[in-house]
């Protein structure tokens, strides 16, 4: 299987976002993703119609999370607390004119019990920022494969004793378990 991986670049005053070093440490076909309303549709469709996958896996950054989360549904809706890197903030906006609510094809429940030793929980709600249009996006031009993983800050994770490289390694585990591997 194909598989395109995404990232993000840093946002929000931050100065780097795990999801961008982790993309800087695996080698598949992926895109880094500009955290714009305007932008963020054109570079992943541009991605692609590029690589031709078959299954999309896009990470971004939550600061509120505490360990790796992924998320189950992606929602019709731009509603954010904080402004795009091009100083947009969208609320109560659709994303398309199409269904409220997806659901990936993958079983999140078999996927969290298979990498136990990462600690991943599964998340129903994506928050409605730029992370959750990749999703929904994804999910609607990919006939529902792919996937949605929020990373927390590294500094989170290095206070339980976890560094960067343990989150490199979940994704790898992630992208076999994708492959069937």
């Amino acid at each position: 299987m194909k598989i395109l991986l995404t990232g993000f670049v840093a946002f929000n005053n931050d100065t780097i976002n795990p999801s961008e070093e982790i993309l800087k440490n695996i080698d598949i076909d992926k895109v880094l993703l500009p955290v714009s309303y305007n932008k963020v549709e054109k570079v992943l469709d541009d991605a692609i119609n590029k690589y031709q996958p078959d299954f999309i896996l896009s990470l971004g950054y939550a600061s509120s999370r505490k360990e790796i989360s992924i998320e189950k549904y992606a929602y019709n809706e731009k509603n954010a607390k904080i402004k795009d890197n091009d100083g947009i903030l969208c609320n109560d906006i659709k994303i398309k004119d199409d269904v409220d609510i997806i659901e990936t094809n993958i079983d999140i429940d078999k996927m969290v019990n298979n990498l136990e030793e990462y600690n991943i929980y599964q998340s129903e709600d994506p928050g409605r920022f730029i992370c959750n249009e990749v999703y929904y996006l994804s999910l609607l031009k990919m006939k529902r494969n792919a996937l949605f993983i929020h990373i927390p800050p590294i500094k989170e994770m290095k206070e339980v004793g976890k560094e960067l490289s343990f989150l490199i390694s979940a994704i790898k585990e992630v992208i076999k378990y994708i492959n069937g591997e």
